[in-house]
């Protein structure tokens, strides 16, 4: 009996670790949450001035979009392509927490690791 228990409580805890899969347009109900999210980039930006960010954008195009992965200039020597251009109108998974940035969901991307490429 104890086994059973114990298998049981063992298979709950592993469904309830596992990240539940959401789209870019409901992000914003996940503030502060780890999550992960599946969307295709639909456009892409690079911040002009000192601190460069690449901004990629889901949902429509900017500045109506409803979903922005942020990676920072000093992130981008971990990345082999350049995220402006190669994830531009590819559809991907990232992995990570979401914030809020004048009232739009936003998430930082900091390792290539955190993004899967469908």
């Amino acid at each position: 009996m104890k086994k059973i228990i114990l298998v049981s409580l063992v298979a709950f805890l592993a469904n309830v670790s596992i990240a539940q899969v959401v789209s870019a347009d409901s992000t914003a109900f996940y503030e502060g949450k780890e999550i992960t999210m599946h969307g295709k980039v639909t456009s892409t930006f690079v911040t002009k001035g000192e601190h460069k960010k690449i901004l990629l954008n889901f949902g429509k195009p900017h500045p109506d979009e409803s979903f922005t992965l942020v990676i920072d200039e000093s992130d981008l020597p971990k990345f082999k392509y350049d995220p402006a251009e190669f994830l531009r109108d590819k559809t991907i998974t990232v992995k990570g927490k979401v914030k809020k940035y004048k009232d739009k969901p936003e998430m930082f991307v900091t390792s290539p690791d955190q993004i899967t490429i469908k």
